[in-house]
């Protein structure tokens, strides 16, 4: 059993939604998308689990940001958080995306400014639709996601090796369940003497993403755009901003029908 808040089951026709069903899943409860949070976003954080480059995927995260703002009036007035952004670049990001919300500058030359080491930023071209409905609806893009070369220093020399700006305002630990959820996906891919300093990486990116999401947001509302692995069964990120954010906080996740088995979907549904 997955443990989210909402689940949306999407069909699609080419890149077109043309069926969805939204399932309260404390209640069972089935609605459309314009009576989802409906007059109840004060004070909410949304975290959205993703599926990595899915552009159908992340289509229909980017028309949910835009239904829910328009439909509450939240423009210029909520934040949207994403992992892939790194804060220690957070003032060339600010600016970057000032100028592409400003046609200053290029799709591709705004992702070469927010992703300054890669050396293919074009692979993130799906996620430009979440970004451009925050641009145009005037919300703030906040960087909540620490460094590779931090996440070096915390494996090999423990989280004191870390500066002040690196460290989580609080340290929430991972639960035995979330563990072995972990370690199942990791598998072969990690040696098993390196599986819990990997563990404990995945828990610190969930710590750090909160307290950067946290300190950062304006206005009463915030969405997380975050890999599903770090929010499924309520768990990750999710626990960490129940027990620490003033906001209170909704898990959603979004999949494709036409990618799951019957009994795939049957448990999102439960």
């Amino acid at each position: 059993m997955f443990k989210l808040s909402l689940v949306i089951i999407l069909s699609f026709l080419n890149f077109e939604i043309y069926a969805q069903k939204i399932i309260e899943l404390n209640t069972q409860k089935t609605m459309q998308v314009d009576q989802l949070l409906k007059g109840d976003l004060d004070g909410k954080t949304i975290v959205i689990g993703e599926y990595h480059y899915n552009k159908k995927i992340l289509k229909a995260h980017a028309d949910i940001i835009w239904e829910l703002v328009t439909r509450e009036n939240l423009q210029y007035s909520f934040t949207v958080g994403w992992e892939f952004l790194e804060y220690k670049y957070a003032t060339e990001i600010e600016s970057a995306f000032e100028a592409w919300q400003k046609s200053q500058i290029t799709d591709l030359e705004y992702l070469k400014s927010i992703f300054p080491n890669s050396k293919n930023p074009q692979t993130n071209l799906p996620y430009l639709d979440f970004m451009a409905a925050t641009a145009k609806l005037g919300g703030k893009l906040v960087a909540t996601n620490a460094t590779r070369e931090t996440k070096k220093i915390l494996m090999e020399q423990g989280i004191d090796a870390l500066s002040n700006a690196d460290r989580p305002t609080f340290d929430f630990l991972g639960s035995k369940e979330y563990f072995k959820r972990f370690k199942a996906v990791m598998g072969n891919h990690v040696p098993a003497n390196l599986l819990k300093k990997y563990f404990s990486a995945q828990v610190y990116t969930d710590n750090i993403i909160g307290s950067y999401l946290e300190k950062n947001q304006v206005g009463q509302t915030s969405f997380l755009i975050i890999g599903s692995f770090h929010s499924d069964y309520n768990d990750g990120v999710v626990k960490y901003l129940k027990r620490y954010s003033s906001n209170e906080v909704i898990t959603l996740k979004i999949v494709n029908k036409n990618e799951l088995t019957t009994d795939q979907l049957n448990t999102f549904k439960s």
